[in-house]
């Protein structure tokens, strides 16, 4: 009786726990190493010139790079928030941006840019120069060791073309969510609102981050990625 007993009290407390059990396990195996949905760029002009200078490659003992598509990438802001890459800090030197149009060797603006604080990611708002519709203009970022010469020892480069949506278009962006928004702007071609979107998120985590990665990939900017 007592061996009866003991056997249906234990089954009884394995009842008990098991829809515990069982719900940590499920949530213990859903995966969180790669997005729900893929995100997918569309490059907007097929078959154009290749843009991007540098990047992709682990190149020496400081690697440069735009984050952008090889041919130029559309935006739907005329200041855009532009994200270039820097593995390593140096001892001394300088940075640059410039902007031309890419018809154009000349430059249209220039302006020396602050020294990040740590390698990796950084960002640069274009905020003294407004964008014209339908031109391809090609952005830079340099580096010179030298604090006393202009003539740079690094420079990447990338193309970009502000196409504005409608206004209809744009109110609907507007009221997307931030997983929705970014799908969009990358299945449309529009690259710099997509990673823009994705590095300025309010939630800097799963699934952005491999989001993220998997843009950088698709452009080939693979050592970034990884």
């Amino acid at each position: 009786m007592f061996r009866k007993a003991m056997t249906t009290l234990l089954m009884s407390s394995f009842a008990l726990f098991w829809p515990v059990g069982t719900t940590m396990a499920e949530n213990a195996a859903s995966p969180t190493s790669a997005p729900a949905r893929p995100v997918v760029y569309q490059p907007p002009l097929r078959g154009a010139p290749d843009r991007r200078v540098g990047g992709g490659t682990r190149g020496g003992a400081i690697d440069l790079s735009v984050l952008a598509p090889k041919q130029s990438a559309w935006s739907n802001q005329d200041q855009p928030l532009l994200f270039w890459f820097i593995s390593a800090l140096p001892a001394q030197g300088k940075l640059a941006f410039s902007l031309a149009r890419a018809s154009s060797a000349g430059h249209l603006y220039e302006t020396s840019i602050p020294m990040p604080n740590r390698p990796g990611i950084q960002s640069f708002q274009l905020k003294a120069y407004r964008l014209e519709p339908g031109v391809e203009y090609v952005w830079s970022i340099s580096l010179t060791f030298d604090q006393d010469d202009d003539k740079p020892d690094q420079v990447t480069r990338a193309g970009i073309i502000f196409n504005a949506v409608s206004r209809e278009e744009n109110e609907r962006w507007e009221k997307l969510k931030e997983d929705d928004l970014t799908l969009l702007q990358a299945k449309s071609g529009y690259w710099y609102d997509a990673v823009a979107t994705l590095i300025e998120s309010s939630s800097n985590a799963y699934p952005h981050r491999e989001w993220l990665k998997d843009l950088l990939n698709q452009v080939g900017l693979v050592y970034i990625a990884n």
